[in-house]
Parts: C-alpha cells; structure tokens; sequence
C-alpha cells in the first residue's frame, strides 16, 4: 500500500470536511443523472468560484434514490464484513457501496452490483479528518473481483483533493460554501497505469457527505470518454445554517510541549488524541469553567514524532473542534 498525505498551508481560510460529514443511518437522497458524449466542464478551482450547471440539457433525465443503512442489514457475507456504513440503490437485488470509519480515517471498502463484488485492499481512504482546502490523499493497492464463483486481480491508484470552495448552482437549486473534491481513480490489469481506465470524478460537498450536492464524472478507456452529471433535490431545507459545529465559536490551539489551550466554550468537554494510524492515545473529561482554559498531555500519551490529532467536543451542546498537530 501506498499512502501520501499532502499538507499545504493556507491563511485565514477555516473550511473543512470534518467529522460533522459523516452521513446518518436513515438517509435517503434522490439523485438525478444525465449522460453526455459532450465534455462537461466542472469549473475552475480554488476558492470563491461559482460552478453553474443550472443551464443544462434535461432533455433525458434518469433518476435514483440511494439510502444509508448498516452494513449488516444487506451484506451476511465475510467480504465486508468489517464495514459498518453503505449507500444503497436498485431493487432485487440491492447494489451497495461500502464504508468503514477507523478513528479519523474514513475508508472506501468495494461495492456490490447483483451478486457480484469489488473489493479494494487496502481500503481506498476517502477522508482524513479534517480535510482543508488543497489538501491530497493518495492510495494505491489491489482490486478483487468476485463474480460466478471466478476471482478477477486488477490494480489501481487512486486520488483525492479538495481542490475548490463556492458556490453551486445546480438545475434544482443554489448552494453557498460548497467544498469540492476531485477524484481521480485508475484501474489496470498489471501494476503500470500507462494505458489504463481513468475515472474523473468532481464532488460538491454540502452540510455532509450525504448531501453530495453534484458530481461531474468522466470515464476515459483506448483514447474515447463519456461523461454524467448527477445532483440532488433541493436540500437548503435540509441544512440549517448552525449545523455544522465546526464553525461555532470554540478555539483551539497547540502552545507547545504537550499544552493546549481553549477558548470560548464552558462546559463538560471530552478530550481525545489520536494518531494517524487510527489508534487512540489518550482520553480525558474535564469541567470547564472559563472561557479560557489550559490542558496539558504527557509525552507518553501521544504519537512519536508523527502527525497527531486532537479531538476535543462540549458533551453539553455538541460543539467540537478537531485540531492537527506534532507532538
């Protein structure tokens, strides 16, 4: 497996996908999808952008409702088995994707079309938390496919940034602070991706995964290439303005040598640091009573000299922040 994390600083910007994106058991989004042998362009990147798509072409509009459910209630196979979220769609059988949270990692495990499955070792990492503006995930592994009682090895590499920030406007309706990421997903039959399929996805995140407002695809294969545009219904009524705690009036800061500082928040507050590896380093409960307080963590209670997490939430009102950060 290879993993690369890529870390690029940006001032006075303080949009993220964080824990707040996971979607929830229950969920149901009605998506609408057009094919297109046209390109479609999906806009510029970085930040304040507009992305209109509300001009498009409705002539042939196909439409699918995709639910949120636990794994174990489609899946009684040991293919998945350690998923513990999939996105659903189609009727008899049900086709799936499947997802796993390990501490701040969220992974793409495969999916299921009919009776056939696609599983990906290592899991493709989809997101760690938080994920900032120009940020990158990169994976590389194998795929397997199980079908008619055959096995099929192909291998890939896959790619995630969040390359863009603002505004959405879909056939349907007009979404500020949009996140967008682009996805770029390889697949051949031997470990060399000179000639291989190419899947170009950019997703418009809005309020949590589960309300992926957009997504541009393209699918490139022996020089030739389609493309869809998928978006949801209107969802503002969905996503009230102070959904996402993230951007409450918590403060969070690394001073240095273990001490931490917060600010803004009294209340019962559940500390935690977890390494990138998923694994959890410390735990703690404290009662804050100031607007301004202090909390210092061993050395021996943190990760060794690698990037490391803070995750720190008001039990009271739900507020949190999650902070990075070398020990």
């Amino acid at each position: 497996m290879l993993l690369v994390l890529v870390f690029i600083s940006t001032q006075n910007f303080s949009q993220s996908i964080d824990f707040n994106f996971i979607p929830e058991i229950g969920d149901i989004r009605n998506v609408k999808t057009i094919q297109s042998l046209q390109a479609i362009d999906p806009g510029p990147t970085g930040l304040n952008n507009i992305w209109d798509f509300s001009q498009m072409n409705l002539d042939s509009i196909t439409e699918t409702n995709y639910e949120y459910v636990e794994s174990s209630q489609i899946d009684t196979s040991e293919i998945f088995k350690d998923s513990d979220l999939a996105v659903t769609w189609g009727e008899d059988p049900v086709n799936a994707t499947f997802f796993q949270q390990v501490g701040s990692w969220m992974f793409l495990m495969g999916n299921r079309f009919g009776s056939s499955y696609s599983r990906f070792n290592p899991p493709m990492s989809l997101f760690l938390f938080p994920m900032s503006y120009q940020e990158e995930l990169i994976t590389s592994g194998t795929t397997n496919f199980y079908f008619s009682g055959d096995t099929i090895l192909n291998y890939h590499e896959f790619e995630r940034r969040l390359d863009g920030v603002g505004t959405l406007i879909t056939p349907d309706g007009q979404y500020e602070d949009c996140l967008r990421v682009r996805e770029i997903y390889r697949t051949s039959a031997i470990p060399i991706f000179d000639n291989a399929i190419v899947t170009t996805r950019y997703i418009w995140y809005y309020g949590k995964i589960s309300n992926t407002m957009a997504i541009v695809t393209e699918n490139s294969s022996a020089g030739s290439s389609s493309y869809r545009f998928s978006w949801q219904d209107n969802v503002n009524d969905l996503v009230s303005s102070n959904s996402n705690p993230f951007f409450d009036s918590m403060q969070l800061n690394y001073l240095s040598n273990g001490l931490f500082e917060l600010k803004g928040e009294k209340g019962k507050h559940l500390f935690q640091v977890y390494g990138m590896d998923g694994k959890k380093y410390f735990e703690n409960q404290a009662e804050v009573y100031t607007d301004h307080y202090l909390i210092k963590i061993a050395k021996s209670e943190m990760p060794t000299n690698e990037l490391a997490l803070l995750i720190v939430m008001n039990e009271e009102t739900g507020v949190y922040r999650v902070l990075k950060f070398y020990p």
